[in-house]
This record gives structure tokens, C-alpha cells and sequence, in this order.
């Protein structure tokens, strides 16, 4: 998820529908589609390009961990990355979810083109939509953090 998709904080308290369309107000689609792990690389690499600068675009991920440096040259900033706990593996294919604004090219997330789309933006439900479902079956939402982002300074 791009970081400028999400545009704001819930406080503690009952979650409602119009919590989960204030946080999430585009009405992306979450397309899921398979992503080699290069792609993954070079998204991961493009979401760190702007960050001196709060660039937009930075990821918010989930079942990736991975560490960067900002003060490395652009490109080469993305240090390690893992994939539901094992490295990434850049030939592998991965099922990857994401809005149908990075897919298609957002904030500068070209890299996805040449992905195999498996559900596309007419068959897909809105991020708000999966944010709802997801907190409907949680019941309770404990947030914490998880360490999936580490700034190597």
C-alpha cells in the first residue's frame, strides 16, 4: 500500500465504516497479481528513491521485512529483504496484493507492467472494502508495531 493512499489515523475506540473510507477515501482496487522477486526488488528500491524528501510512495508492507539506507545512493538503498520469513528469492514468483494505482504505474511504480494480473480491476473489491472485511473479522484490532521497515543508519 502507498503511504499517501492512506490518508489518516483512527484513535482507539469503535472502528466504523466511516473510519475505514476516511482512512482509505480513493476507492483503489486491490488487484492481486504474480510478481517475480526482482519486481518486488525494484518496487521495494523505487517506494525508498524519495525518502530524504518524504517523497510519496512509500510502502506500507505486509509478509515483507526489509531494511534500507538512505544515505546510499538511489537504486541501491534496499539492503536485505524477506518473504514470509525466507530471503527473497529473484527469480521466484510471488502473490502479490496491491492497489490498481501501483499496479498500474503510481507513484512511479512502473516496474509491474509485465506482472501476470490474477484478479484485475473489474473482479476486485475496494481497499476500503478489504479494510473492512479484515477489521470485521478481527473483532478487535490490537495494533503494534512489527519491525517490517528498519532504517539502517
Amino acid at each position: 500500500m502507498n503511504g499517501g493512499g492512506i490518508r489518516t489515523s483512527i484513535l482507539t475506540g469503535e472502528f466504523t465504516l466511516r473510519d475505514a473510507y476516511a482512512i482509505l477515501p480513493f476507492g483503489n482496487k486491490v488487484i492481486l497479481a504474480n510478481v517475480k522477486g526482482e519486481t518486488i526488488q525494484a518496487a521495494l528500491e523505487n517506494s525508498v528513491s524519495r525518502v530524504e524528501s518524504l517523497g510519496r510512495g512509500f510502502l506500507q508492507v505486509s509478509g515483507i521485512h526489509y531494511s534500507y539506507n538512505p544515505d546510499l545512493p538511489v537504486g541501491e538503498r534496499v539492503q536485505s529483504v524477506t518473504i514470509n520469513n525466507e530471503p527473497i528469492d529473484l527469480e521466484k514468483d510471488y502473490l502479490v496484493a496491491m492497489p490498481n494505482y501501483i499496479f498500474h504505474g503510481g507513484d512511479g511504480y512502473t516496474m509491474f507492467a509485465e506482472s501476470e494480473i490474477l484478479v484485475d480491476d473489474t473482479n476486485a473489491q475496494t481497499d476500503a472494502e478489504v479494510l473492512i472485511q479484515y477489521a470485521s473479522k478481527l473483532g478487535t484490532i490490537n495494533a503494534s508495531l512489527e519491525g517490517r521497515i528498519v532504517v539502517i543508519q
